[in-house]
């Protein structure tokens, strides 16, 4: 039996695979599905916690506002940063790591990527963002400023980390580093990024606004911040049910594979990496229960960096035992379904974790990221 869901259930439940697919930007996973162009041109211009005219915003502030509105706002304090601050927010961390010029922007998937237009060229910013305990990420404003004159990421950042989304999801302790592109016009200096950022801190479930920050992107820290995955967690054990609202899941022993059928073996310089998964859905109504790596369902191998390092592996046949897990399919009350995940990875990359976030339309306890240590 197929489950049917609203239209509200259909976007907190597939916007996380958006996201995650973002995610792997950094570390080779699939490209979004969101955001394939590059940004038409700059998207507004002002002052950092105004009305940003669309810049890269989400679904919150600006809308509306007049400029008298505007003007009797009361005077909000800038956090501002340099290239290789990590600066602390409050429940969350925001740090741009390195930042480049470059002509393209990988954006449709590994090996192929979008040209800027005539004259530009891309911003390409290694961003790492740190949650300091179990929360969701909005993002308001995530523009890099010239001459106050905004530009929206090629990638859509802002518009997929939405509260309407449901946010990013962190754990305690994690890191995790996103690639992003913002198209310029080519010998332009002075770029800032400027973020707007509200983050919902679980249980709770309103999205509460942040002090906005400001980082000169021509500038470099003496000493850099030490950008690296600090898990503050505990983590599960393999072969034990992972039990979440009614979803449980139980994921086996990560192993390698040596080939995959119907496929080439791995890639020079990776390797494939395969486990089993047992989904049912426990709860009294139907559920969509997504799992699959840098994609639709919240499953993601990433670094001791933060990257999403691994890249779903389609497959026919058999592997490890057992067939293709489907992510597509849905689970009535009471069902189950099983199957094999293959993703590739660097080889060798160590430390090494398994990520599984519940669909947004779930996140109502006290936890919504669950970690397995593979390396």
């Amino acid at each position: 039996m197929r489950p049917t869901v609203t239209r509200r259930e259909a976007v907190l439940l597939g916007g996380l695979g958006v996201l995650t697919s973002l995610a792997g930007c950094v570390g080779g996973g699939d490209a979004p599905s969101d955001g394939d162009a590059p940004a038409d041109g700059p998207s507004g211009s002002g002052d950092i916690g105004g009305d940003s005219n669309g810049a890269d915003g989400g679904d919150g502030g600006g809308e509306g506002e007049t400029a008298g509105d505007e003007a009797d706002a009361p005077a909000v304090s800038v956090q501002q940063a340099v290239v290789g601050d990590l600066t602390d927010l409050g429940p969350v961390a925001v740090g741009v790591v390195g930042a480049e010029r470059t002509p393209t922007a990988p954006l449709l998937g590994p090996g192929s990527a979008i040209g800027a237009a005539e004259g530009n060229e891309y911003v390409a910013l290694d961003v790492g963002i740190r949650g300091d305990a179990y929360v969701a990420l909005a993002a308001d404003l995530f523009a890099v400023a010239v001459d106050d004159t905004e530009y929206a990421s090629a990638e859509n950042f802002a518009q997929i980390a939405s509260a309407e989304l449901g946010g990013f999801p962190f754990a305690p302790g994690e890191l995790r580093r996103f690639r992003l592109h913002y198209e310029v016009p080519e010998g332009t200096s002075g770029e800032s990024l400027r973020v707007l950022l509200r983050v919902r801190t679980l249980p709770g479930d309103s999205f509460e606004a942040l002090q906005p920050l400001q980082v000169d992107l021509g500038s470099t820290a003496a000493s850099a911040a030490t950008f690296e995955q600090a898990f503050d967690v505990p983590l599960q054990p393999f072969g034990e049910t992972v039990s979440h609202e009614g979803i449980e899941v139980t994921i086996g022993e990560v192993q390698p594979v040596a080939e995959v059928s119907a496929r080439r073996p791995p890639a020079e310089g990776t390797e494939y990496l395969g486990f089993t998964i047992a989904a049912t859905n426990g709860g009294d109504r139907p559920n969509p229960i997504l799992l699959s790596l840098s994609g639709l369902g919240g499953l993601s191998l990433v670094d001791g960096t933060g990257a999403d390092v691994g890249r779903n592996v389609q497959f026919t046949g058999e592997v490890l035992g057992g067939r293709q897990f489907d992510p597509s399919n849905g689970l009535a009350p009471g069902e189950s379904e099983s199957g094999v995940v293959v993703g590739e990875v660097p080889a060798g990359v160590s430390p090494l974790y398994l990520v599984w976030s519940p669909p947004a339309l779930y996140w109502r306890g006290d936890v919504h990221r669950y970690v397995w240590q593979v390396r």
